[in-house]
């Protein structure tokens, strides 16, 4: 009996371990969730549920002051590809404003590429693509005032190669920025960096200028956003050949090239970073004071699935970058890829996502057991302190197995970060869409600008009717209370008059300054003191 007893304890012992085991790697490999910041994803209705949609590389999403996202994309049906857009009024739930439309400049042009968009402060959209036939870069106007688009506009002078990957961006001055590559990397042939500026909001445009070294080596994947942009010192950097490292695969590295008129002379190309392994892909944010925000992803030549996402910040116009050689953002150890970008103007914040592979099996980079992930998913971060401090990640896809590509950001005058991003399932590709409760601007309630003395709050942040206004003045003098919205112009002058020293309280009817949720700027002057100014967002 005592035999038997001591069998059962045992059996039961491995039994109790057995399943300790169990849970434990359920739980080491349990899928890592959403986080809470980030709404479901919803899907983005395509014109045929028997039609692929793809995303693109460049930005081709753009956010209307009225908060409608209009997404431009790609449908294949066996060998046909026709390009759409389509739009959401109510932040990604329903997609018919507009529903699936086709966009027409494309089909004056055979064989394009992805088309890649961006809209200006006026409600404009601009869009640039790449063809085969006329050979070239063309360009489209979404005319905010008449409702349509003006004629297709050749960009590109002539084509030495291909007409490959383009982006496109506006500034705060009203310019539009177009990037091109001229050739295709990857292949015998080479590939240079080509630029075209308009000035007048895309009416008229200059000639196309190179702004690589022609010589020979693959220069790939300019990717710039000047949204925030309000002065002329602007940069560009490209992933460029150093040339063939091991095995003959292309060693890239970081290049830049820098502009002090806004685009009408450009400096000579010059390296970030320059390693043995692999620097690829940057993404180039230039934000509203002038500081430029830089991310990339780094192959090392050691094990290429060892990917990882790099950051630095310039202050001197893309000169030098801190830290020095740049610091590692993603996770120690998770492959991490494919880094894209979008700018916060309202809050001055940059945000830069990738690629997580932490779902793949450990045999290409990730963590999961083989055979139990092959998928990957989205990872965000965004960047605040004028640039010093990078956030947590955040997770803000978990496709399980199924692997998330071709992703794409954009930040409105809500605050909002909406995403959206292709998904393959039975041998068929869909769209999802997802955005992010807006940050706070970091303004509250409580918060005091206490540099010159003075107190100075606006609440409730965001506002729907009211808003209040509390300031101190330290000692007697003129006061001026003004409101402004994005673009700088002066919706109303609330207070102008001499006041005693102490506390004040002023209200402002917020609803009826503006009819769409935006932004505004409650701007306070005291007398002997130096503007202060602090965003609101009005909620309509």
């Amino acid at each position: 009996m005592r035999y038997s007893s001591n069998l059962g304890f045992a059996v039961s012992f491995v039994v109790i371990l057995v399943l300790l085991v169990l849970v434990s790697v359920a739980i080491g490999y349990a899928q890592h969730g959403v986080d809470a910041n980030w709404s479901a994803q919803t899907a983005i209705v395509k014109s045929s549920s028997s039609v692929s949609a793809d995303g693109a590389v460049a930005n081709n999403m753009v956010v209307q002051k009225d908060g409608t996202t209009l997404l431009f994309y790609t449908e294949t049906s066996g060998s046909k590809r026709t390009s759409y857009y389509v739009g959401s009024r109510d932040n990604g739930k329903t997609w018919n404003a507009p529903a699936p439309t086709i966009f027409t400049p494309a089909t004056h042009t055979i064989g394009f590429a992805s088309v890649a968009v961006d809209g200006d402060a006026e409600g404009n959209i601009h869009a640039v693509w790449g063809a085969k036939s006329p050979l070239g870069i063309f360009y489209a106007r979404w005319d905010a005032k008449t409702q349509r688009w003006s004629d297709t506009v050749r960009l590109s002078g002539l084509i030495k190669q291909k007409a490959g990957f383009c982006n496109i961006t506006t500034d705060r001055k009203g310019r539009v920025h177009a990037f091109w590559m001229d050739g295709e990397n990857g292949t015998p042939q080479t590939s240079e960096i080509m630029y075209a500026r308009s000035e007048n909001g895309g009416l008229a445009w200059s000639s196309q200028v190179l702004i690589s070294k022609d010589d020979g080596k693959h220069s790939a994947f300019p990717i710039v956003d000047y949204s925030g942009a309000t002065g002329d010192n602007l940069a560009v950097a490209w992933r460029d050949s150093a040339g063939r490292g091991s095995n003959g695969v292309q060693n890239w590295d970081v290049q830049s090239a820098n502009t002090t008129d806004g685009g009408k002379t450009w400096s000579e190309p010059r390296t970030l970073i320059s390693t043995s392994d692999y620097e690829s892909d940057p993404n180039l944010i230039v934000g509203k004071d002038g500081r430029m925000y830089l991310t990339f992803h780094v192959y090392p030549t050691s094990n290429i699935q060892n990917a990882r996402v790099m950051y630095g910040y310039s202050t001197d116009g893309g000169k030098t970058w801190l830290p020095e050689g740049f610091k590692q953002i993603s996770e120690m150890g998770i492959r991490s890829h494919l880094t894209k970008e979008a700018y916060d103007f309202v809050n001055n914040r940059p945000w830069f996502f990738w690629k997580d592979e932490r779902d793949l099996p450990p045999a290409t980079g990730g963590t999961m057991p083989s055979g139990d992930g092959r998928g990957a998913d989205l990872m965000a971060v965004y960047v605040s302190n004028r640039g010093e401090t990078v956030s947590r990640p955040e997770f803000l896809t978990d496709a399980g197995t199924d692997e998330v590509g071709l992703h794409n950001f954009k930040i409105g005058e809500d605050g909002i970060p909406r995403a959206h991003y292709f998904i393959k399932q039975n041998d068929l590709t869909t769209l999802y869409y997802t955005q992010r409760k807006a940050l706070s601007t970091g303004v509250t309630s409580t918060h005091l600008l206490q540099a010159n003395g003075i107190g100075f709050s606006v609440a409730p942040n965001p506002a729907s009717e009211f808003a209040t206004v509390n300031f101190t003045v330290t000692e007697p003098g003129r006061v001026s209370l003004k409101i402004f919205n994005v673009l700088g112009q002066e919706l109303i002058q609330a207070l102008d008059a001499d006041l005693p020293a102490g506390e004040h309280t002023y209200q402002i009817n917020t609803h009826s300054l503006v009819q769409t949720t935006q932004t505004l700027f409650v701007q306070l002057n005291i007398q002997h003191s130096k503007l202060n100014t602090i965003p609101v967002q009005v909620m309509r």
